[in-house]
């Protein structure tokens, strides 16, 4: 026997908008009647961006599941991770050499690292630019999920909890980048450090090569003015 009622029965909530609901029970013989069913249920559901504020039963009746993952998007997993959504100067071929250890760095090091270094940037700015719009995400899927399971709402749960995952899984992605370029940046800073003093060495080597060269040819030059001497001393004592 229905014998709760609430006044409004359903409506439209804008953001932060709150209602007072009046709750009304007929009369009836406390004791004699069985109350174990005597309960009220607060059905709630996100409406689309731009939607009209305008109840619309068919969100909460027939299948609603699959009413609510079309109409609203919630929970919609973001592209794979690609030049067209994180922008990327190295591109996703280049990418699947890096991640083989197919490139030889070595024959053009300060332009890689400048290469690497530009996309740290591009990297990193994207994970700042999304991060915010991002965790509240998560916090409102989380809380979608734990709702619709406590209403047993099984499997539209699970639907939102694959597409938290799978943000997750993305995400990791992205620092997962940012973590190789860093390394290797290192890399090619302590290389182009090691050539540098490997080229100061190797031009010194060559100062004191040609260094000594210049002495022995002053040494020649020395020897053949003494040689000369002899020669002039020599001749002038037999005149």
């Amino acid at each position: 026997m229905k014998r709760l009622g609430v006044d409004p029965p359903c409506g439209v909530l804008d953001p932060k908008e709150a209602v007072l609901l009046a709750v009304s029970c007929d009369a009836f013989a406390y004791g004699q009647e069985d109350t174990n069913n005597d309960r009220i249920t607060v059905e709630w559901t996100n409406t689309p961006d731009g939607a009209a504020k305008q109840f619309r039963r068919e969100r909460f009746q027939g299948d609603a599941k699959n009413y609510l993952a079309q109409e609203m998007n919630f929970g919609g997993a973001p592209p794979p991770l690609d030049d067209q959504y994180c922008a990327s100067i190295l591109t996703e071929a280049v990418w699947k050499q890096i991640e083989k250890k197919e490139i030889d760095y070595r024959k053009d090091l300060s332009g890689w690292r400048h290469k690497f270094e530009a996309e740290k940037d591009i990297v990193e700015e994207f994970a700042v630019r999304t991060e915010p719009r991002l965790r509240q995400w998560c916090e409102n899927t989380d809380f979608t999920i734990r709702l619709l399971r406590s209403c047993n709402e099984l499997a539209l749960a699970q639907f939102y909890q694959d597409q938290l995952n799978e943000q997750a899984v993305y995400m990791q992605k992205v620092d997962h980048r940012r973590d190789i370029l860093v390394a290797y940046i290192h890399q090619f800073t302590q290389w182009i450090l090691e050539e540098e003093s490997e080229k100061k060495k190797n031009k010194k080597k060559k100062e004191k090569i040609e260094g000594g060269e210049d002495e022995k040819e002053k040494l020649t030059e020395i020897e053949k003015e003494k040689e000369s001497d002899k020669t002039t001393s020599t001749i002038e004592l037999k005149l």
